[in-house]
Parts: C-alpha cells; structure tokens; sequence
C-alpha cells in the first residue's frame, strides 16, 4: 500500500486551489527596500544569495505565518544592527532613530534585541527554564552596554524571527537540503509557548522532529534521487521512507506525485502532489531549496491536473539526474496554460540544445559509475588551454602589477583557509571577490582595478562566479583532485610566484609567471605545490568552456538556479 494512500480519505484539492500564496513585498516598503539597496544589502553576500535577499525571504516566511505587523518589519531588518552569526552591520548604533523612522519603535527595538543576543545563550536559558510562557530575562548584550532585558512578548517575537531566519537560508551549499528541522522543531516548540501568533508549521509548533529522523529522512531522499531515472520503484520506497521520518516537508511528496503518476496512479499522484504543496506553503520557504517555493507549488499543480500523460513523464524522467531542476525540465511541458502563467514553470526555461539533451542522457546512464565529474559532451578536453583566447586573461595581465599592489595592501586577518574538503600539508589560505555569482563588496571595494576588470568582463565568467586570491605558504602542497564539471575553465594570474612552485594537470607540469595567465581545465586531475621559502599567490577566476554557444550558457545558468 502506497504511504499517502492510508490517508486518502482527506480530500486534499484545498491546498492547489488556494490561489498563489505568494505575497509579494507591499509598495509601501519600497521606501525601506531602497534604504536597505543603500547601504549595500543587494550587493552583500549571505548563504548563496545577497543580505537584501535573505531579509526579504525571512519578510516572506513571516507575512505567509500571519505574525503581526511589528514581527514582519523586524524580520525584515533583523540583522541590521549585526548579529552573533553575521558581523556586517548596515546601521551603527548610533542610527537606532534612523532604523526606528523605517519600520516603528517596537520592531526597532526587536531588531536591536536580536542584533545584541546571543541565540545559544538566549536558547539555553529558555530550555533549562520553567516551561511557563511567562518568563522574563536579563541577558547580556555581545556588543557591550547594559543588559537586554526581555519580555515574555519580546522573547515570542524573537522566537518565532529566529525559526524564519533559519528556514529562509538553511541549506547545502547546492541549495540541497540540510540538518536543521530538528533543532528548529525545539525552538519551535519553544515559541509557542509565548507568540501571539503561532506559526503553522510542525503542527503549530507542537511536533518536534529527532536529530535520528532527521537523518534517515535527509538519506532517504537525497538516495531517491538518485534512483529516480533508472529504478523507479526504489526510488518510490526511498521517498516514501523519507515522508514517513519527515513528514512536515513536502518536497518529498511532490517527488512522489510525479513517480505515482508516471505508474499510473493518477489519484495517489493527485493527493501527493496536494499535499506536498499544502505542506510547503505552510513554511512559506523549500525545504530543498534547489527550487523556488513558486516552482515547487506549480509542479504539483501540474501533477495534480494530469491525468494520462504518464508515459510521456516517464520518458522525460529518464533524464533525472539528483536534481530538482530535472524535474521542472521534465514536467515543464506538461504544465497547463493556467499553472504556466501562475507559477511560470517552464517559463524562463530556455530550449534545450541537442548537445545538453545528451549531457543529461550521460548523467543519466553514468550515474552508477561517474566518479563526482559532470561531463558535457563536445567541448575540447585538454589540461592546458592557451590564455590568449580569452579577452579577459589580456585585460588581468595589463592590469597585473596594479593588481598585485591591491592584493599587497590587503590585511592578513581578511584570509581564511580554504575550506574544500582537499588534502593538503601546509597553508592554503584564500579571499574570495566573488562567491557563488554574489560580489563581496567590502573586499571588491579594497581592489578596485580588480573588481573593474571581472565586471567588465562578467560574460565570460562562467559557473557559479567565482573570484579569488589564492595563497600557499612556503612548503604546501596540494593533493591530486579534480573540479566538477568540464564546463568551466579556471584562470590563473601569477601576482607572487616564487621558484620551486607549479602544478601538474592531467600529468602535464606548468609554471606561473609573475603578471601572466594560465588556464587549465580543473576537470582533470591536478596537483600543485609550493617547494620555496616563499608564498606563492595567484588571482583565480572561473570561466566558462569557450567551446559552449550563448545557448548553452543560457541553460546552465538557468539549470544552476
């Protein structure tokens, strides 16, 4: 018996025909949007987007929550003022009567309390207390100052932003889901007890969810996916394993919706695909993030409205790779003109070219064998690549020496080392312009000449957008690894390269030059090492494969979210 059948006696059309849930930031913010645009907050980054994104995202969560007015503006400015777990401040303390004129004094002051708190202290003190809601507190304040005093309101509020603060941005570094719903499931539990309006989420904040659960259900989905093209059966019981220890998400249901479809079983799909929609627009935010909460309710849309078309799904599933994304391309022509102009699935999906048709063929009978590569098929596969092909290698080597005194004034304490999970003896320390397709202001404002030329450039950085020194301290080696994929190249501005330093790639040595660009392919195995009594530094930048049309550009910019 399939899962969602034992509840099929719930007619569960209500959540699909509630209209869009998504409510759009209202005019009257625009004022505090374009205050918050100022000082920096679209160009910031946080998590794998901007400030200004995370804090409309957590606006969204808690508009979708019902809390009230005071709640929402504080969310929307929650870390305004700085927080224990994010240092960029966008107002001083001085300014309080700035922040007070945007959004009112009595989310001010929560914006001021959550900026001053620390959450693991404020979260130790509440779960070692009485259970009562009515508790008050006098916490220290992280950033000096007179203690912040609490009411029981106060702490509810604060609960119920942090909850919204964690299920906007907790995921993988792909989007992909993480472990969080166990410690927001205690949390959650807490803030019941004492807000106004209690969140729907977790069966209003009653239900807690084990860290074991947590677990099995993140491994059971994440293990479904990748069943999905070649073994639809399993990957139906890995899904239904993963609803069963987790059922307060939906994206594993909508998963589901589209499996018991293509088995013909065109009711189960509708009640799955409802219900999973129901679920998701009680977070107001995915779970799996790899979509939009726009994209993910329109899939289910589109499944619900299906009736005979599963043979025509499955051979679009075939192509599924572990990715949500595969599932909008597969279901994207499946999509009623309604849902399309609704939810716009399909919508910005370019055409595919032939050539990336057969890129997820590839991924779809090589996924028992593939060792961590995705291999686009037709680009030119050869470990050294001439640099003079590519505009932006010249514009780096004219302006090289003015990139080199940029890098050189830079402080030390702005490094950090590199945190990919890479074999190493020694020191690898990098600072990062650009991460994941976000500019970092505050370093791009310290290298002007360097972050002109990137933005000059911006059509041939290719993949997630990446930009970054990269430093070896005397006597470090790098071990032998590979990048992901084959469609990007990586560049290399030689800034300070002492003797006894190189790299090999695909068995082929090379060596940098002061002022000059290398580009390789990361795709092949590659190794470095710096012999010297000397730091060895280079300016990297990830480029897109030149052998890629516009076309194909379009369509993995657009797979990659």
């Amino acid at each position: 018996m399939r899962l969602i059948l034992k509840e099929e006696h719930r007619i569960m059309t209500t959540a699909l025909q509630s209209g869009n849930a998504f409510r759009p930031i209202a005019h009257e913010l625009e004022p505090i949007l374009q205050v918050l645009a100022e000082r920096g907050a679209g160009r910031e980054g946080h998590g794998r987007g901007t400030v200004l994104g995370h804090l409309t995202g957590t606006y969204d969560v808690l508009i979708g929550w019902g809390q009230p007015e005071r709640v929402c503006l504080a969310g929307l400015l929650h870390n305004a003022y700085s927080t224990d777990a994010f240092a960029g401040a966008m107002f001083r303390p001085s300014e309080r009567n700035v922040v007070r004129g945007l959004i009112g004094a009595e989310a001010e002051q929560l914006v001021h309390q959550f900026g001053g708190l620390s959450r693991d202290e404020l979260f130790q003190t509440l779960g070692s207390g009485p259970p009562s809601g009515r508790q008050t507190l006098s916490l220290p304040d992280r950033r000096g100052g007179p203690a912040l005093k609490l009411s029981s309101h106060d702490i509810g509020d604060l609960l119920v932003i942090y909850l919204a603060n964690v299920a906007d941005q907790a995921c993988m570094s792909d989007a992909g889901p993480t472990y969080w719903l166990a410690s927001a499931s205690q949390l959650a539990v807490l803030a019941a007890r004492r807000a106004e309006v209690v969140p729907p989420v977790l069966d209003h904040c009653r239900a807690t969810v084990s860290t074991d659960a947590e677990e099995v259900g993140l491994e059971a989905y994440d293990t479904a996916l990748r069943f999905v093209a070649r073994d639809r059966a399993a990957a139906v019981e890995w899904l239904e394993l993963a609803s069963r220890y987790l059922p307060w998400v939906g994206e594993p249901l909508i998963w589901l919706g589209a499996l018991y479809l293509v088995a013909g079983e065109a009711a189960a799909a509708r009640i799955a695909a409802a219900e999973g929609a129901m679920l998701m627009q009680k977070w107001g935010t995915p779970w799996d993030k790899r979509l939009k909460l726009s994209e993910w309710v329109g899939l289910a849309e589109c499944l619900a409205s299906r009736r005979n078309e599963g043979p025509t799904l499955a051979t679009a599933l075939d192509a599924v790779t572990a990715s949500p994304r595969d599932l909008v391309l597969a279901l994207a022509n499946l999509a009623t003109p309604d849902a399309a102009a609704r939810y716009n699935i399909g919508a910005d999906k370019p055409a595919l070219p032939p050539r990336f048709r057969a890129y997820l063929a590839r991924q779809a009978s090589d996924s028992e064998t593939r060792v961590g590569v995705s291999m686009y098929p037709g680009l030119t596969a050869r470990p050294w690549h001439s640099a003079e092909r590519f505009p932006i290698a010249c514009a780096l080597e004219n302006s090289a020496r003015a990139i080199a005194l940029e890098f050189a004034a830079l402080r030390p304490e702005l490094f950090c080392d590199e945190a990919e999970d890479i074999a190493r003896t020694g020191r690898w320390s990098v600072l990062f312009l650009e991460k994941n397709g976000v500019r970092r202001d505050e370093v791009c404002n310290l290298c002007p000449t360097t972050a002109a030329v990137l933005e000059t450039h911006r059509q041939e950085i290719g993949g997630a957008g990446v930009a970054y020194f990269s430093c070896l301290d005397p006597g470090t080696r790098i071990a032998p690894h590979r990048g992901a994929t084959n469609t990007r190249l990586r560049l290399h501005l030689g800034l300070e390269v002492p003797t006894e330093c190189g790299m090999s790639v695909g068995g082929v040595d090379g060596h940098w030059q002061e002022g000059r660009c290398a580009v390789f392919d990361d795709s092949f195995i590659h190794s470095v090492w710096n012999d010297s009594a000397r730091r060895r530094v280079v300016l990297i930048v990830d480029l897109w494969h030149p052998d890629l049309t516009p076309h194909e550009v379009a369509v993995l910019q657009w797979i990659g979210g």
